[in-house]
């Protein structure tokens, strides 16, 4: 049987199950509006709630993609066809995106990554590093500053990192890597930073004239893979085996909405739409408000393809984090993402609690339910949302899944305090003034 034939006849099927699943979804939302119950408290990571309706029991067959082995035209990072799978003939590209200030919003670029990492970064706030690899984005931004949770990006996914300045102890880490890794850092250079977009030139890095300077950096990951040769960068298709596809979920608990509040600055709601099967993410439009005791919210938008920002899949996991620095004015974080540890996904309006699992050296992480069994990820789109091991989960009306961030705990006000943050400059010196090899 031809592939092509083989993806027709599981996409009728997929479109059997979705009709069938989306009348019990739909019936189980209204009876659970009607009853209005609440379950409250702190819920364990790996807890199947027994008080929360299961969507329903099945257990799938291993019929999809992964998480070892992919057809040639299967991209690994969403279980997507391709007709001409050519694009996918080299390394993804990591891009840092800003979530703050809240001007910067309405960001471009998130739909067209494969696969987005959300995480806390100091200071009450968040940002984005979304992956580009089976799509392109030919105006992502605004392009911000790395992080050290970066290096897990970079070495997962043998991705090249398009960030902006840096923490200078951050910068000093990542140059402290070995040749390769460096090689693997892309900022703007000093003659690009007099790019205007929307010019119509086919370029890696321009500047938005209408944003604040520092909130002005966008990159073409088109323009940046077509220049990999140039830039003496190594190109070359690599491993991203790790994720597992299928059209058929497993047993879950009902999930119509996931909030994940990192501060009262910051905090982000997915709402699961039936008719389309997927969650679409609405972010904080101000800061949390003490006399209603919740946040106002709105649909985040793609400003490159004015589209609501949508997920097929989420993944909550819960690493470790903490303190490299902390001073009353500054933080910086460091993200344990290696080893093992506890989380939920997300899928079809539904919860399954899952284990994340990676070696400490640059293999891809891996997701399996509680009987180690690989998570069937619906194709599509991945979000994934890092939250502390000390995040408190509850579960409102059967349906809502809240999470509660909280920071790592201190016995003293400051950490490193001779280590104040320095920002490095926003961009790195031309080419001609920089060695090319």
């Amino acid at each position: 049987m031809s592939m092509k034939k083989r993806q027709r006849i599981l996409a009728i099927i997929g479109m059997m199950l979705v009709l069938f699943f989306s009348l019990i979804l739909f019936d189980i939302q209204t009876n659970y509006a009607e009853s209005n119950r609440l379950i409250q408290g702190t819920l364990q990571p790996t807890e199947i709630l027994d008080d929360v309706v299961s969507l329903f029991s099945m257990v799938p067959t291993m019929v999809g993609q992964g998480p070892d082995e992919y057809e040639p035209n299967i991209n690994p990072l969403t279980g997507e066809y391709f007709e001409n799978p050519d694009i996918m003939d080299r390394r993804p590209i990591a891009v840092k995106i800003t979530n703050f200030p809240r001007y910067t919003r309405p960001q471009r670029g998130l739909m067209s990554a494969d696969v987005v990492y959300h995480y806390y970064t100091e200071m009450g706030k968040t940002r984005f590093v979304a992956i580009f690899y089976g799509n392109d984005g030919e105006l992502v931004g605004p392009v911000r500053s790395g992080r050290f949770f970066d290096e897990h990006i970079v070495r997962m996914y043998d991705a090249l990192l398009v960030f902006g300045r840096a923490d200078a102890r951050v910068l000093e880490y990542f140059y402290s890597m070995e040749p390769y890794f460096q090689k693997s850092l892309i900022l703007e250079n000093s003659n690009e930073a007099q790019n205007k977009c929307n010019d119509g030139k086919f370029v890696v890095f321009c500047r938005d004239t209408e944003k604040v300077w520092y909130n002005s950096v966008h990159v073409n990951t088109k323009a940046l893979t077509a220049d990999m040769d140039r830039r003496y960068i190594v190109n070359h298709k690599p491993d991203l085996s790790g994720m597992y596809f299928s059209d058929v979920p497993v047993e879950g608990n009902v999930a119509f909405g996931i909030t994940v509040t990192y501060s009262g600055a910051s905090s982000v709601r997915w709402d699961y739409h039936i008719e389309e099967e997927k969650y679409y993410r609405l972010e904080e439009i101000d800061e949390y408000d003490f006399e209603t005791n919740s946040f106002s919210y709105d649909q985040l938008m793609d400003d490159l393809t004015e589209e609501p920002v949508t997920a097929d899949n989420i993944v909550v996991l819960f690493v470790e984090y903490e303190y490299f620095a902390k001073q009353p004015e500054a933080e910086s974080m460091i993200i344990d993402l290696y080893g093992e540890g506890n989380g939920y996904a997300y899928r079809n309006g539904m919860a399954v609690p899952v284990k994340w699992t990676r070696a400490e050296d640059a293999s891809m992480m891996r997701i399996t339910t509680l009987d180690g069994n690989p998570y069937p990820f619906k194709i599509g789109n991945t979000f994934f949302e890092i939250v502390n091991t000390n995040t408190d989960l509850s579960v409102i009306d059967g349906i809502h899944w809240h999470y509660q961030f909280y920071m790592p705990e201190v016995l003293q006000d400051e950490i490193r305090p001779d280590a104040r943050a320095t920002a490095t400059p926003s961009v790195m010196p031309t080419m001609t003034e920089t060695p090319t090899k």
